[in-house]
């Protein structure tokens, strides 16, 4: 990380802080009540457009570490860093409730060409969940009716489904590419005349290990019409052998 005074490690670099930079603060309530943590943040980057800090994280508890990098248009407080760090979890619940509530995530993206509808349904997605948000704010914004409580985005989800009409079924398409059918009338091929002349030759191969069957094999000099048919005959003798 560079620094005014050299390039240091993150760690490094919190380990030469003095114990008077680290300040005690809140990173905003949890489940559990307020978030102590003990902050101090460093300038970073000299040279380079903005404010850009190191943001250091302490535990009270455990003396863990955590890191931050921060850069602002305009010169803020530490408080305001913390307060910023302190939302992390819940901008990573809005990623959670877009792609339950408002399809972030399905989309697909096959060829480099889809960026640009990978675009409009990343933007679409985020306006339906920043109205599902206004209208729940506007929900807590009122007190609801005795025995019941403000309506969330999950529910205003479902309602604002249940209202709308029903999409559109697709009519399914083929799922195989037929082929276009052949022609009625197929011109055959014609033979040579010269093949047609030639003898074809006849050779007969036999064997037997229990009396049965061997075959006949019929091929020619032209590629065209060589064949091979095997078929069972007749059991031959020795003297058949001999005379073929």
């Amino acid at each position: 990380m560079t620094t005014p005074a050299g390039a240091f490690r993150v760690d490094a670099l919190a380990a030469k802080l003095p114990p008077r930079a680290w300040q005690r603060l809140s990173a905003e309530a949890g489940a559990k009540g307020q978030r102590w943590y003990d902050w101090a943040w460093v300038t970073i980057e000299p040279g380079r457009p903005g404010f850009r800090h190191l943001l250091a994280r302490r535990s009270r508890s455990s003396g863990e570490l955590a890191y931050y990098r921060c850069c602002s248009p305009r010169a803020v407080p530490l408080a305001t860093l913390v307060k910023i760090a302190g939302i992390r979890w819940s901008t990573e619940e809005n990623f959670q409730a877009g792609k339950g509530l408002a399809g972030l995530d399905e989309h697909q993206v096959r060829t480099w060409t889809s960026w640009t509808s990978w675009h409009r349904w990343v933007t679409l997605a985020m306006l339906a969940l920043a109205f599902l948000t206004v209208a729940a704010a506007a929900e807590h914004a009122h007190p609801p009716p005795p025995g019941l409580i403000p309506l969330t985005r999950n529910e205003i989800a479902h309602l604002t489904a249940a209202l709308l009409p029903p999409a559109r079924p697709r009519p399914p398409g083929p799922l195989v590419q037929l082929a276009a059918p052949a022609p009625v009338h197929r011109p055959g091929l014609p033979l040579p005349a010269a093949s047609r002349s030639r003898p074809m030759k006849v050779t007969i191969y036999c064997w037997s290990t229990s009396g049965r069957g061997y075959g006949v094999r019929l091929y020619s000099r032209n590629p065209l019409h060589d064949c091979v048919c095997l078929c069972p005959v007749k059991p031959c003798t020795r003297e058949d052998r001999s005379a073929a």
